[in-house]
């Protein structure tokens, strides 16, 4: 009887720790020198929260941060639609959205030729994932398992 309890309690305890959320620090593991400008921090900066926000991409992957530009590419998630810019095309479409869980549905992107398209391709195919996320201070970082796929920071308007 007290083995099953402590089977009982250590199970509990293990699924109350796996819904805590994504370790940060150990996202941060993941890519070389961290995640670039993602503040894994003290929470003493308020988050803004994930939909009506403005998120401009900052970083794509593990290895590709977005290069310094006037027009970083960004999106905007609100009421189930995403609206946003991919650095060359503007988009739309819709989410769902379901405790740290995002999901996008079909994008409509606009067809544009521009030389940033390699990055707007990635960043699309990476919103294409099944991906859950965090927000610390002022960024956002979408996770697929425990590698990060898009670190956002919130534009200030």
């Amino acid at each position: 009887m007290k083995r099953l309890s402590t089977v009982v309690i250590l199970s509990v305890v293990f699924v109350l720790t796996s819904c805590a959320g994504v370790d940060v620090k150990n996202l941060q593991n993941k890519i070389p020198g961290g995640i670039p400008g993602f503040d894994s921090g003290d929470g003493m900066k308020p988050s803004p929260p994930l939909e009506n926000t403005i998120w401009e991409l900052k970083h794509i992957g593990q290895d590709n941060p977005i290069a310094k530009s006037q027009n970083f590419p960004f999106l905007k998630l609100s009421a189930g639609k995403v609206v946003g810019f991919g650095g060359c095309n503007q988009f739309n479409g819709s989410y769902v959205l379901s405790g740290t869980t995002l999901k996008f549905g079909t994008i409509a992107i606009t067809k544009m030729t521009c030389p940033a398209i390699t990055n707007e391709n990635a960043f699309m195919k990476e919103l294409a994932k099944g991906s859950s996320y965090q927000i610390k201070s002022d960024q956002m970082v979408t996770i697929s398992g425990e590698m990060p796929l898009l670190l956002f920071k919130e534009k200030k308007q």
